[in-house]
């Protein structure tokens, strides 16, 4: 015998990161509260990871170029900052440049919570 315990599985789910798509997304008016913020990389880049908590689960969402550029103008200083802030999509067709498909993705259309007058991160 062994000392590990053993437990009934009933679904892969609990063993899959989450990702936010844009199925997930109902309307802009859904928000998703930032509850941690990683560095991800990829290959030779890096990317924000970022953790999420809406309504119905928790998701995984990585920032591209664009997200990334909307929130330095929305005046989130530091990646840390965006900690506890609430997020709200809108959902745009793009080019997939690997297949060169059009598919559905997400865009940062509100960003709620962030603090202009003070230094909240590093």
């Amino acid at each position: 015998m062994t000392d590990c315990e053993t437990k009934n599985v009933g679904s892969w789910d609990k063993y899959l990161d989450k990702w936010l798509t844009a199925e997930d997304v109902e309307s802009v008016t859904d928000y998703y509260t930032v509850t941690k913020v990683e560095e991800a990389e990829y290959k030779d880049k890096k990317k924000i990871r970022l953790t999420l908590r809406g309504d119905k689960d928790t998701y995984l969402y990585d920032l591209n170029i664009v997200n990334t550029k909307f929130l330095r103008k929305e005046k989130v200083k530091h990646p840390a900052d965006i900690v506890d802030l609430k997020l709200a999509f809108r959902k745009v067709t793009v080019t997939n440049p690997s297949t060169q498909q059009e598919v559905e993705a997400l865009r940062i259309d509100k960003v709620v919570g962030v603090v202009t007058d003070e230094k909240v991160g590093n």
